[in-house]
């Protein structure tokens, strides 16, 4: 019995032996006097993987915005017509047109020719300043007053300041003309169904009124009746007549083309759209 007991208690003593041991891959706490450390980027290189950090894009390598601000202005008060123009360019080529007068304004881009000049002033010439007076200490009095901001490094002479106040005006004025309707072009008909001028004789003496360009008059050779004819188109250039039939050229504004109209003595009009071309190679 005793030596029974004795195996008994040698049992319990290893089972609690075994039991308090640590097995491997179990967590462990650590002591409290080691000190702990989050993980970084070198410890973790150490570890054999690396973990970049974030690229951060500093504000001043971000592209800054282009500035656009008022290079040109130009005014026109008082005047007979009680005049309140101001008119503003700026670097971009935007312009703005305004009457603060009569609650007007307008604004668009300048085409390619005025702004190629507009900025070839504003690259070379420095800035400079005009102000004229028509009729000075009158109640009619117009004052234009013209601001140039250039950022060149040539002071423009007497004539460059007035190129570039001719400029100004004429700009003003092509901005504030006001639009024009095209008007439909008249449809092409017998002038006359009785023919044309069937009471004179051919061949006639045809004569063109400067003052009247669309108003033909035919003069009967043997009698000097004359006959006047109203043209549906004007001609734009050189009326040729022939037998049985006149040909001059007409302008269509819709397309701006230039085409010849063949006009018979029996009053029908025939385009000839052989002989259409541009109205920029006639000129």
């Amino acid at each position: 019995m005793k030596r029974l007991n004795f195996w008994l208690c040698l049992l319990i003593c290893f089972l609690a032996a075994c039991s308090s041991t640590p097995r491997t891959g179990d967590a462990q706490p650590l002591p409290e006097d080691v000190p702990t450390q989050a993980a970084t980027p070198e410890a973790q290189e150490n570890n054999g993987s690396t973990i970049e950090p974030e690229a951060s894009t500093a504000d001043s390598e971000l592209p800054a915005p282009s500035t656009v601000t008022a290079v040109l202005s130009y005014s026109q008060t008082g005047g007979v017509g009680g005049f309140c123009n101001e008119l503003t360019v700026s670097s971009d080529g935007s312009y703005t047109l305004s009457r603060p007068c009569d609650q007007f304004e307008t604004s668009g881009m300048l085409e390619n020719a005025d702004f190629n000049s507009f900025q070839s002033w504003v690259t070379n010439l420095t800035g400079f300043e005009l102000l004229f007076e028509d009729n000075p200490g009158s109640a009619d009095n117009l004052i234009s007053h013209l601001t140039f901001k250039g950022s060149g490094s040539s002071e423009a002479d007497d004539v460059q300041k007035q190129v570039v106040f001719d400029w100004v005006n004429g700009l003003m004025v092509r901005i504030d003309s006001p639009t024009v309707a095209v008007p439909p072009t008249p449809e092409l008909s017998a002038l006359d169904p009785a023919g044309l001028c069937p009471d004179i004789s051919r061949p006639a003496l045809l004569t063109v009124d400067f003052e009247s360009p669309d108003l033909l008059t035919l003069v009967d050779p043997n009698n000097q009746a004359t006959c006047q004819v109203t043209l549906s188109r004007l001609p734009v250039g050189r009326i040729a007549p022939v037998t049985e039939a006149i040909f001059y050229p007409t302008f269509n504004p819709e397309t701006e083309t230039v085409t010849v109209l063949r006009l018979s003595s029996n009053g029908e009009q025939t385009l000839l759209p052989f002989t259409e071309l541009p109205a920029q190679e006639q000129s």
